[in-house]
C-alpha cells in the first residue's frame, strides 16, 4: 500500500488554518509506505496555524514518514528579487504563487488487494 499526502496552505492578516487528518494503515496493509506532509506559509502579520498531520498504523511492517512546516516568506528571495526591479507585492505573489504549486504532483493510492 503507498500513499503520498501533500497539503500547501497559505494564510494571511488573520486567518486561521487547522489541518488535522489521521491516516489509516490498516492491519492487513503489510510493507505500507503511506506519507504525509503539510507546509503552510503565513504573511508576517497575525495569522494562526495548527497542524497535526497524523498515521494511525495498525500493521507490523512499515516504513512510513510524516512532517509539517509553518513558516514565512523568505526574506532574502524577496531582497533578490527587488534588486531586479520586482515590486514588492508582486514579489511576494510569485514566492506564493511557485510555493502553492509545489505539489502539482499526481497523488497515488494503491487499494489493498
Amino acid at each position: 500500500m503507498a500513499s503520498h499526502e501533500y497539503f500547501n496552505g497559505i494564510l494571511a492578516d488573520k486567518s486561521k488554518g487547522v489541518f488535522h487528518g489521521p491516516h489509516p494503515c490498516p492491519p492487513g496493509a503489510q510493507k505500507p509506505t503511506p506519507s504525509r506532509r503539510t507546509r503552510t506559509c503565513c504573511s508576517p502579520t497575525t495569522p494562526t496555524a495548527n497542524t497535526k498531520p497524523q498515521l494511525e498504523i495498525y500493521a507490523d511492517d512499515v516504513k512510513c514518514t510524516h512532517g509539517a512546516t509553518i513558516g514565512q516568506l523568505n526574506d532574502e528571495s524577496i531582497f533578490y528579487m527587488r534588486a531586479r526591479g520586482i515590486a514588492l507585492e508582486k514579489a511576494r505573489r510569485i514566492l506564493i504563487h511557485a510555493f502553492a504549486g509545489e505539489n502539482h504532483r499526481p497523488c497515488r493510492c494503491d487499494a489493498v488487494a
